[in-house]
């Protein structure tokens, strides 16, 4: 479903039989992919139409775009795929995990990209020609992927509950901070630098911050999105979506919801 984050209210609602994990969009393009249990499905902007359906018997769930090479990465299982948006062409890159992979992320300047899953390995791309450059264990399966602007390092969200940095250099490691109970599902870096991070024990957190987590008991938040006026996070809340405003103070989390829309 499609929500309008002016009025919170449904917009639009997205036809799919098949389990839907992750979905970005490409404004300058106008399409949005979102990878589902049934492939990746590329759709129209602004009329959700749908284009195409690539590998539809693989199970994807995170997504990555590679913009100066104009490519979308997706995973099926433990192999990473490489689309070309435009002139569309796929591309299997490489089976680079025992397992299924679970985020993607590249660096800022697209040479490299970073892979993640449930076989406890951090795995280093090269974007030309593809190939596995470097690969380190983990104590336990990562789940989420983010480079940090600005000195580029690592972030690796871990099912433990554990954030991990790791140098763009070498992959070794830098600290390992426990900032949830739960699964760290979202690593988001906001504007002014500070940090929030998503987990399935319905909490959000600001890492190497003093200050606690928010927890709310009804609320499932998987994202977070920094507005032009406002940063909000936003998940599921019993049969609705639940949007929370979060605070632009030194720890950027406040309780208070702004709306519920339901439907989801």
């Amino acid at each position: 479903k499609v929500f309008s984050l002016d009025t919170y209210e449904e917009v639009q609602d997205i036809p799919s039989e098949v389990e839907n994990f992750d979905s970005l969009v490409i404004p300058d393009k106008n399409i949005i992919f979102i990878a589902t249990y049934g492939g990746l499905r590329q759709y129209s902007l602004p009329d959700f139409r749908l284009v195409s359906v690539y590998e539809p018997g693989s199970v994807g769930g995170c997504l990555a775009y590679l913009e100066s090479k104009a490519t979308i990465l997706f995973n099926d299982e433990s192999s990473l795929l490489g689309l070309s948006v435009g002139p569309s062409s796929l591309t299997r890159l490489e089976r680079g995990h025992r397992d299924s992979i679970l985020g993607i992320v590249s660096t800022l300047d697209e040479e490299f990209a970073f892979t993640t899953g449930r076989d406890s390995t951090l795995k280093q791309w090269s974007t030309g020609p593809w190939s596995v450059v470097r690969s380190v264990g983990l104590e336990s399966p990562g789940y989420s992927l983010l480079v940090k602007e600005g000195i580029g390092s690592v972030l690796l969200g871990m099912a433990d509950g554990s954030l991990a940095e790791f140098s763009p250099k070498d992959l070794s490691l830098i600290r390992t901070t426990i900032v949830h109970t739960g699964c760290v599902t979202k690593i988001t870096q906001l504007s002014s630098g500070g940090l929030v991070t998503c987990s399935d024990d319905i909490a959000i957190s600001s890492p190497y911050e003093s200050s606690g987590p928010l927890k709310d008991s009804d609320t499932l938040v998987t994202t977070v999105a920094e507005l032009s006026d406002r940063t909000i996070a936003y998940g599921c809340y019993e049969d609705g979506l639940r949007i929370i405003s979060l605070s632009k103070q030194s720890h950027p989390v406040s309780s208070t919801p702004d709306a519920i829309a339901s439907g989801v």
